[in-house]
């Protein structure tokens, strides 16, 4: 992560905590054949699953 000068809103915080979301995002439309919308909802599921068990294991 990477200090900010602004706080991102909750809507960009995901990208903005993610260094390498967009290429997240890429593999999960290239390997599933899903839109940019279904794509975006997949990868905030598997970033609050994958987060949640590393702070609350």
């Amino acid at each position: 992560m990477r200090k900010r000068a602004e706080i991102p809103g909750v809507k960009d915080v995901l990208f903005a905590i993610d260094d390498n979301h967009e290429e997240i995002m890429h593999s999960i439309q290239a390997q599933y054949g899903l839109s940019e919308e279904n794509a975006w909802a997949l990868y905030r599921h598997l970033w609050i699953y994958t987060h949640y068990d590393f702070w609350h294991g």
